[in-house]
């Protein structure tokens, strides 16, 4: 049975319409493309330098420029010092080029500004930037930046590779916005003590306040004894997605004030690490990156790759991926890509040549991103990443893979309309689950999980999700069978039916609305395919109900009994031992599509 065509019709729509916003139908008519380079540079600069650099650069085939760090100086009693930024746009606009403004700076405005609003600056810094008081501050700093330059830049970029967000409540202001957020999510203390228990009856928390002090590792109960076990899965859980919804809401403050002084140009929010676990940091991409115009990400090859040892270009390829899929049928960016070779400031060392830069381009294009961008024209001078990076050689001229870039620069601008070409629908969705990931981050680690360099984000049992999604989009990758990824936030409006499969790798994490969408979502036509960790627990992390007439019983026509690690023995498939996780299967509904060599059920069809 496949999906009728009203059913994909309707997803498509409620697709499009979700960046059917007016800039965006003009980037799209328009077909908005751009190959940049970061011009690097934090301390003065001759004018006449800065100009001749900026030649050499358009000179190539770059359309625009990245610069950072041109801030205004905060003169007091509202006076500002733009003049710095002016000199620089007016240079750029002389010699023909575009300016994309790195601007990461209004979440943490000056503390003379803060003062003259009568603002401490640890209550902004827990701000989620919703009052009008704290809305002032970002309009006054974003007016005396924007304001000024209104019109004259490609992209205001006003967020990028978000720092982890230590989850912690140190500050009790922030304690007591968890607490208040705890509150509006349950209402009453046993719908959150229902949720957050473990054993029948347990009272977890007696107040908003003991509940918000559980989710915060250095307030609550000191572990003790065997790994884990004290550890409240789902405060911790909470907690992740407190923060990572207090930086999303952030996010959107300031593109809503930056977007209300400049309407016309794109305003961009950054991504980077990919490959990891988010909650861990406190983050959520599939909803931080729908909150501006345009979506960036970094893709170092020294920093970012370590999930695949540092193989290179299928992963590429796949962050390409994530970087649109993450904004589909909106407007991005490979924006901080490698530029030049490194040695040492990254994880990883690479080379760089002109087929490497090439590969790398292609690959940006080829995911459906119709900008990039280079980290960067010229090196640091020294200390970290010196000599690192550049397009041009240590003596200042342009290296041969700059040269490759810009032909392709210049080809975009032959095909744009082409680059901007998308199909709205694909044969397989590759769904995430910022769930399980966040019930990963609490299990206790494996002696044998610990992949790659030791401490590292990406390395462990907190990575198995992840990994299985980058091992998810390698095997349709080299099927050249067509996906995208797919988030929480796509299934919540109304993409399933964009996709005639969705794939749920590693999902252990599984809420009832997921349940109750994906069973809507069979029923119209779709294929679910799952492994054996679908479903093994609720996304607070107690197992999930099981057995005739479960909710997965209905979705799956089965479930599973007991996961098995096949370290110390199991069954066969086709003479090949089963390596990993197996489970031992019950099927209700469900026909046996295929045994292990023992005869028990390996594989099950639920029509």
């Amino acid at each position: 049975m496949a999906l009728p065509s009203e059913v994909r019709a309707r997803a498509v729509s409620a697709r499009l319409a979700r960046t059917r916003t007016p800039l965006l139908t003009a980037l799209r008519d328009r077909a908005e493309v751009w190959s940049a380079v970061v011009y690097w540079i934090l301390g003065e600069i001759d004018p006449e330098e800065l100009e001749r650099e900026l030649r050499r650069i358009a000179s190539l085939g770059f359309q625009a420029v990245r610069f950072h760090h041109l801030e205004p100086a905060y003169l007091g009693r509202g006076e500002w010092d733009l003049s710095k930024a002016r000199l620089w746009f007016d240079i750029a606009d002389r010699v023909g080029i575009g300016v994309i403004l790195v601007c990461e700076v209004f979440h943490r405005p000056p503390d003379r500004l803060l003062a003259d609003h009568g603002i401490d600056r640890s209550e902004f810094d827990a701000s989620w930037f919703a009052d009008d008081r704290h809305r002032a501050v970002l309009r006054a700093y974003a007016g005396a930046l924007i304001g000024p330059l209104r019109g004259r830049a490609r992209a205001w970029c006003v967020l990028g590779e978000p720092h982890g967000s230590e989850l912690s409540l140190a500050d009790p202001a922030d304690l007591d916005r968890f607490a208040q957020w705890l509150e509006t999510r349950y209402r009453t203390l046993d719908a959150l003590n229902r949720s957050w228990a473990v054993y029948r009856g347990q009272q977890v928390a007696g107040t908003w306040e003991d509940a918000a002090a559980l989710g915060d590792p250095q307030l609550a109960p000191v572990l003790s004894g065997v790994q884990n076990a004290q550890k409240n899965y789902a405060a911790i859980r909470d907690l992740a997605r407190y923060t990572a919804d207090r930086e999303t809401a952030r996010a959107r403050a300031i593109v809503e004030v930056v977007r209300a002084i400049d309407p016309q140009t794109p305003v961009g929010v950054g991504s980077h690490q990919l490959f990891i676990n988010q909650p861990k940091l406190g983050w959520d991409i599939g909803e931080w990156a729908s909150s501006g115009d345009l979506h960036t990400t970094s893709i170092h090859l020294s920093w970012h790759f370590e999930p695949v040892a540092g193989e290179v270009d299928l992963p590429v390829w796949l962050q390409a991926r994530l970087t649109r899929d993450y904004h589909k049928s909106g407007f991005t960016s490979a924006f901080e890509t490698t530029g030049g070779p490194v040695q040492f400031s990254g994880g990883y060392g690479n080379h760089m040549d002109a087929g490497l830069m090439r590969r790398l381009c292609l690959a940006y294009l080829a995911a459906g991103n119709p900008t990039m961008a280079f980290w960067t024209w010229n090196s640091r001078p020294g200390g970290w990443e010196q000599g690192e990076y550049g397009m041009v050689g240590l003596s200042g001229q342009p290296m041969p893979w700059a040269a490759e870039a810009g032909r392709i620069a210049r080809a975009m601008e032959r095909w744009r309309h082409e680059l901007w070409e998308e199909s709205p629908t694909a044969a397989v969705g590759i769904v995430e689950s910022w769930d399980t990931d966040a019930i990963l981050m609490c299990e206790p680690e494996r002696h044998d999980a610990g992949e790659g360099i030791p401490g590292a984000l990406h390395g462990g049992v907190a990575g198995l999700h992840r990994r299985a999604l980058i091992g998810a989009g390698r095997a349709l990758t080299l099927a050249q069978i067509d996906f995208e990824y797919v988030t929480a936030r796509d299934l919540r409006d109304g993409l399933a039916g964009c996709y005639g499969t969705l794939l749920l790798p590693w999902h252990r994490a599984v809420s009832p609305e997921l349940l109750d969408a994906l069973l809507r979502y069979a029923r119209e036509g779709g294929r679910v395919v799952v492994d054996a960790q679908f479903g093994f627990c609720d996304p607070h992390g107690r197992i999930l109900a099981r057995g005739p007439g479960s909710p997965l019983a209905r979705l799956l026509g089965g479930w599973t009994e007991a996961i098995h690690d096949g370290r110390t023995g199991g069954p066969r498939w086709s003479g090949e031992p089963v390596e990993g996780f197996w489970a031992d299967l019950a099927a209700e509904a469900a026909s046996v599509l295929a045994r292990f060599d023992d005869g028990r059920p390996a594989l099950l069809l639920h029509r």
